[in-house]
């Protein structure tokens, strides 16, 4: 027989999940469309100072693609907390 408690998440939060869930999988893809950015401009990991300040376009953006990558992982932590709050802690 199931217990009814274990099964008690909150619907009101379901656009937070939904969004959580997609804001994962979209941070996940992210590493990949770095690599591929990285292999097709073949840029040096870390990028050279005097490459960098000749042309700070392409490190500039590779960096706001990992700061992306880290932001989206935000609403993914609120709905996995949102979602595990009721569940007990032991």
């Amino acid at each position: 027989m199931e217990d009814k408690k274990s099964n008690n998440i909150d619907m009101s939060w379901k656009g937070v999940y939904k969004v959580g869930g997609i804001s994962l999988f979209v941070a996940g893809a992210i590493p990949f469309i770095f690599l591929m950015i990285v292999i097709v401009t073949q840029q040096t990991i870390p990028v050279p100072a005097k490459k960098a300040l000749e042309n700070p376009t392409i490190p500039t953006n590779l960096y706001l693609l990992a700061t992306l990558g880290e932001l989206l992982l935000l609403p993914a932590g609120l709905a996995l907390y949102l979602s595990l709050k009721e569940v007990k802690r032991t």
